[in-house]
């Protein structure tokens, strides 16, 4: 079973990795719990960096499929437009009844994402229905592989705030490619990008 980790352990996982914290681990990035000056760098990037590591790989357990919901409006070429779900990081295909994606890679129908009224929404042909996507996950779903991205990718974006030898920030970009490059094998080797959830059997988050 996977070890669930914390936003607190991956921010001082990350501060490890560039030499610092080490002797005294943050307790919280958030509200006045440690108001040390890691403990706020650490929450100045956080939930971007949270999402930009979601939107860089399509991590098997970020995936989500949902019955589109349609909103009263026209778009000049498109025969329906639904609201865009709002826990949306990375759209990746909308179809029917009859179209299931091959791991993001096959021809999806055709679909654009556009500003409407309120709010964004999905333009599509097809009715009812469903989008296939990476969803804005908490850290603690995620898995070892996503975790250790998520280090590298913190330590890159804290260590020169935190005067950390600049070799650091180096390091971490690249190591943060390379966990990334882990992953995308790791999905090969297990036969496809990501296990996609069906139309019949749409999740609630977390479940």
């Amino acid at each position: 079973m996977d070890t669930v980790m914390t936003a607190v352990d991956l921010c001082n996982g990350a501060l490890g990795r560039i030499g610092q914290g080490a002797s005294r681990p943050i307790q919280s990035i958030t509200g006045d719990n440690d108001q040390s000056e890691a403990a706020r760098a650490c929450a100045r990037v956080f939930d971007s960096t949270r999402r930009a590591v979601l939107a860089e790989f399509n991590w098997a357990f970020a995936q989500a499929a949902v019955v589109l919901q349609s909103v009263n409006e026209t778009v000049p070429g498109f025969a329906a437009v639904y609201a865009m779900p709002t826990d949306v990081i990375k759209l990746h295909a909308v179809g029917g009844d009859d179209y299931f994606p091959a791991n993001f890679h096959g021809v999806s129908p055709r679909f654009r994402k556009l500003r409407g009224a309120n709010g964004m929404v999905i333009l599509s042909d097809s009715s009812p229905a469903y989008a296939w996507y990476t969803y804005d996950a908490p850290v603690e779903y995620g898995d070892p592989l996503f975790h250790d991205a998520m280090q590298w990718r913190i330590a890159a974006e804290i260590s020169l705030g935190l005067k950390a030898d600049p070799r650091m920030f180096d390091k971490a970009q690249q190591q943060y490619v390379l966990a990334i490059s882990k992953a995308a094998a790791a999905a090969a080797n297990e036969g496809g990008d990501v296990d996609l959830p069906t139309p019949d059997t749409i999740r609630l988050r977390g479940q």
